[in-house]
């Protein structure tokens, strides 16, 4: 078949010369495809046009025979098309498989850049399959032929400026509105004040599972139960309900959607046109719907655009004067599930951990108690204790026993150098014998006076002697009665100089054991006479003993760095044990009451504080 190109050509210079295409102009779409066929070296071309997710041929009686397709053609199977479209629209066209078993053509996908959901199918026969790239680079140069309106062609300069700017007043009249009705009022008197094309305007807002009209263009109040305020709802309930804008005359790009309620408006009101949409929330819920109704002329898509994107905006203003006219426990509701949506939400995870955390933390510490318990170094102490001096000036010889010691009575501590003593003793021996002999002369002389001074001499020297025999007798130290030494190091005594009087041992007997406690002097305040607390040797920490408040000596004594304590007496309510020492040590912890767990954990760091901040 002869192809006449120059036709061709001025058929296709028509065509792009053509703006403001719809699926509805049959004529124009029955021109393209008798000319894209030749043009793209394919004996047969369709329109596919997409319902949701599935794609099917743009069916119309004059549009069949410029398809030139037979009942078995491919094109029309669904299950050809679905995976080839998939492709088409990935990569803005696709081929089908060459050599593809039961077809001999080959089909070319292109897609149409002006027209979304909508793709140029062609067929190219055996004859011009080696020309297939040639036919794909023809097909891509035409596909943006169709062309849908804009606001620039159907609106002059001047005209479109003023639009934009009517838009821009809308924004800062509905900005400035005192309430949520002035703000509806506002919105939609402002939408049809700001287009030709516009000559009424509905907006509704979600109250429960219904619609319910807040404003209508040009009526200050409205009668809510009349006939045509129905239809209006339902219309708008309608675009709610699916989520999506209905241009009611529907266009092919949107035959799925349900536009009965619609259709029922438009014969009510003889309208021309009635475009809906639905207003959304931060959430992504529906909340409002607003409506455009044009009696005489059609809605441009850039219109509808720059409308929907501005109703969009003015959506948080409206919601928030809408929330301002709610009752209290309305906003008092709306506040608690809001709340409640953040903190149960997926948002945040550990934002609000932590800040359960927290606030568990505080909870705890501020309404539950803890014991208070007042902490103390504590020794165990005995009064049956007995201090072993020095009896005269010496050094120690022997060392017989040191601290820990177990002792019996009389038995020998320790031993003092007694040579000086022995040579003191010989003196005296030799100054008695002459002192005797000056009494035996006298009385031979039978001189009284001088008998009664030698026997004075004699005397003198006898009781000396009998010193040095005292203290020849106290050169071995002995323990008074059994017990256990708990003061003198060997190591620290033997060979020491020491003089009379000098402190060389403390033996205490394993009897009357009682315990002492070191409280500090922030603490005092909370012991009390017949308080109990529990006391757990350093040697044994994991037994306690049970002890009871028997005496606090009102004198604070001076510790050095750690500033002054007061000395508590405590006897313990059970039996000592046979191992325990005097002097051995250990923590006491007195039971001073019940507190709040903030004030148990953090008062004494409070105090410390409050003196360090103290001007």
């Amino acid at each position: 078949m002869k192809v006449d190109v120059k036709a061709i050509i001025e058929a296709t210079r028509d065509l792009r010369l053509k703006r403001g295409v719809s699926l509805d102009d049959i004529d124009f779409w029955q021109a393209f495809i008798e000319s894209v066929s030749p043009l793209c070296l394919a004996d047969a071309a369709v329109l596919l046009v997409q319902h949701d997710k599935d794609w099917a041929v743009f069916n119309h009686e004059a549009l069949q025979a410029a398809y030139h397709l037979d009942d078995t053609s491919p094109l029309t199977d669904a299950d050809f098309i679905g995976p080839i479209t998939q492709r088409c629209l990935a990569n803005g066209f696709a081929l089908s498989t060459p050599n593809q078993p039961g077809l001999d053509s080959v089909y070319l996908f292109v897609t149409l850049p002006h027209y979304e959901g909508l793709l140029l199918g062609l067929r190219i026969p055996p004859s011009h399959q080696s020309r297939i790239s040639e036919a794909l680079l023809r097909a891509q140069l035409i596909a943006d032929i169709p062309r849908r309106f804009t606001l620039q062609e159907t609106q002059n300069p001047s005209a479109q400026r003023d639009e934009v700017l009517n838009l821009l007043h809308l924004l800062i009249d509905v900005y400035q509105a005192k309430n949520f009705n002035s703000a509806c009022y506002a919105l939609v008197n402002g939408l049809v004040s700001c287009s030709e094309q516009v000559d009424q305007a509905v907006i509704g807002w979600q109250e429960g599972e219904y619609v319910r009209i807040k404003a209508i263009s040009h009526y200050d109040r409205f009668e809510k139960k009349t006939e045509t305020v129905k239809y209006l709802e339902t219309a708008l309930e309608e675009a709610a309900d699916q989520r999506a804008a209905i241009n009611y005359p529907q266009t092919a790009s949107d035959i799925s959607l349900i536009s009965l309620a619609h259709k029922q408006l438009k014969a009510h009101l003889d309208a021309k046109q009635i475009f809906s949409f639905p207003l959304y929330d931060q959430q992504g819920e529906v909340q409002a719907s607003l409506m455009l109704v044009s009696w005489e002329k059609g809605f441009s898509s850039q219109l509808l655009d720059a409308i929907n994107f501005i109703s969009n905006l003015l959506f948080e203003p409206l919601a928030r004067q809408k929330q301002k006219k709610d009752f209290w426990f309305i906003r008092a509701s709306r506040a608690s599930r809001a709340f409640l949506g953040l903190m149960l939400g997926r948002q945040y995870v550990w934002t609000k951990v932590f800040t359960i955390v927290i606030l568990t933390f505080l909870i705890w510490g501020s309404f539950t108690h803890l014991p208070h318990r007042v902490t103390a170094v504590s020794q165990l102490v005995t009064d049956s204790t007995q201090l072993i001096s020095a009896p005269y000036d010496g050094h120690l010889t022997q060392v017989l026993a040191t601290s820990g010691d177990q002792v019996e009575a009389e038995q020998v501590l320790a031993r003092l150098d007694v040579q000086e003593l022995m040579l003191q003793l010989a003196e005296l021996q030799a100054e008695m014998q002459r002192a005797q002999g000056e009494v035996n002369k006298a009385r031979a002389s039978f001189n009284l006076i001088d008998t009664e001074i030698a026997q004075a001499r004699l005397g003198q020297v006898n009781a000396r002697m009998q010193r040095i025999d005292y203290f020849l007798n106290q050169a071995d130290i002995q323990a008074p009665f059994e017990g256990i030494v708990v003061e003198g190091e060997r190591q620290e005594l033997l060979g020491a100089p020491v003089r009379k009087g000098q402190v060389l041992y403390r033996i205490a007997r394993i009897e009357g054991l009682y315990l002492t406690l070191q409280v500090t002097q922030e603490d005092i305040d909370f012991i009390r006479l017949g308080s109990h607390g529990d006391f757990a040797l350093i040697s044994q920490p994991d037994v306690k003993y049970p002890f009871e408040i028997e005496q606090i000596i009102p004198m604070a004594k001076i510790q050095g760095p750690k500033g002054a304590y007061f000395e508590v007496k405590a006897r313990f309510l059970d039996d000592p044990q046979d191992w325990w020492r005097p002097g051995m040590t250990g923590v006491a912890k007195v039971e001073a009451g019940e507190a709040r767990t903030f004030w148990v954990l953090g008062h004494k760091l409070f105090n410390r504080l409050r003196m360090f901040l103290w001007i």
